[in-house]
């Protein structure tokens, strides 16, 4: 009996997700770990891999579909066998045998104001014939890239969006790279973030000298000590998460109406993925020692490397860190995760100049804070007040964590 490969829940919050690719075609032979397709939630992508062995006999839904989970993408079974679904335009009491179910064909009667496709069949989606003929679009001129060639709704976009730089051999040419679900959403919410929040950025510097030897000591420990190899950044999230403990405001939801304080610090960190952006939840981490974040931040960090990340986890933050010190940038303006009223901006380290208690200048290492914070909920003296004393627990940060309950271990 052949097996459905359903569309799987990610998390308790998901409901649908977006089909994006398809890594398989009908009638292939599949083993169990086989890359079958790939798809989106609101917040991360995923591959799905088969749990089952055999031939693909049917794919019931599209690129570019979205799927309801738990529902049925394809099926799995052996060569030549035939399974029973519900077609959702009949009635539900008449299934039909897949096997049986013809792909809709674009004739002339499709054609209410165009004898287009009248000479031929043409094997195509009913969205793509009907945004064909709403554009007066020659269907029979399009490569369909669906399965088994067929033509989909976005080959006929495609072509319209194409169609301007085949009029002339003078005009300059370009390629389309549509853009993915993920990345539509990614825009869509910075978009709604700057529309919607009053964002302000203020930035400092501050001397790096003590982070950087402590780091360097702790280098030397980490084998005969066994601790984990703790970078700059874990150690500016675990100060975050500190210092957050007396600005609250900074670690809170904003809703227009009331704001929600959190009794704890939920460091989002911002990481930068081949699909996208995405931003994992450090949860708790004000109860955190130093190894204890260095670890859970790297598992959560290579979990949406892996595109493996529970959505679960890529939300709840109260305050966001991002860092672009390793991609030597000086300063930026990051912008603000709504319903979050803060991000803090990391920024590379810089030799810069200063006098020291007897009037000597002297070089140090500089690294630039960057905070931009909502100006509904924070002014801009208490945000100051906040960056300033950031700056004085990073400057003299071997002292602090050694007076901290939770500490290095």
């Amino acid at each position: 009996m052949a097996t459905p490969v359903l569309m799987p829940k990610q998390g308790i919050t998901v409901e649908s997700c977006f089909l994006s690719e398809w890594h398989v075609k009908e009638n292939d032979v599949i083993e169990i770990g086989t890359v079958l397709f790939s798809y989106e939630t609101d917040k991360a992508v995923f591959d799905y891999t088969s749990e089952v062995e055999g031939v693909v006999i049917k794919i019931l839904y599209e690129q570019g579909e979205i799927v309801n989970v738990l529902e049925p993408v394809c099926y799995v079974g052996k060569p030549g066998e035939k399974v029973e679904v519900e077609i959702e335009s009949e009635p539900k009491d008449k299934p039909k045998i897949v096997e049986d179910v013809k792909d809709e064909i674009v004739n002339s009667k499709d054609v209410n104001h165009s004898n287009l496709n009248t000479s031929q069949n043409v094997f195509a989606s009913p969205r793509a014939k009907g945004k064909a003929n709403k554009q007066n679009i020659d269907i029979k001129s399009l490569r369909g890239t669906g399965p088994n060639g067929r033509i989909i709704e976005r080959d006929v976009s495609y072509s319209n969006r194409m169609s301007s730089d085949l009029q002339t051999d003078n005009e300059q040419k370009f390629d389309i790279k549509p853009l993915s679900n993920m990345r539509k959403l990614i825009g869509k919410a910075m978009m709604n973030s700057l529309q919607n929040t009053a964002q302000l950025t203020h930035t400092l510097s501050f001397d790096a000298t003590d982070i950087i030897n402590y780091r360097k000591l702790l280098k030397l420990k980490e084998k005969e000590e066994s601790l984990p190899k703790i970078t700059l950044n874990d150690i500016i999230v675990y100060s975050v998460s500190r210092v957050l403990k007396s600005h609250m405001d900074l670690n809170a939801h904003f809703d227009n109406q009331e704001l929600k304080v959190f009794n704890h610090m939920h460091i989002g960190i911002a990481t930068d993925t081949k699909r996208g952006l995405m931003v994992p939840t450090l949860f708790n981490a004000d109860t955190l020692s130093l190894s204890q974040m260095s670890i859970q931040a790297k598992s959560l960090i290579n979990d949406c490397l892996a595109g493996s990340i529970n959505p679960d986890l890529l939300s709840g933050a109260s305050f966001t860190i991002s860092n672009l010190g390793t991609l030597d940038i000086e300063h930026f303006t990051p912008i603000i995760n709504p319903p979050q009223t803060g991000i803090l901006g990391v920024n590379t380290i810089t030799t810069q100049v200063k006098k020291d208690e007897y009037g000597r200048i002297v070089f140090f290492e500089a690294m630039g804070l960057s905070l931009t914070y909502d100006h509904q909920v924070i002014d801009g003296a208490g945000a100051s007040r906040f960056l300033k004393e950031l700056k004085e627990y990073l400057q003299d940060f071997t002292k602090n964590i050694e007076s901290d309950p939770y500490g290095l271990r």
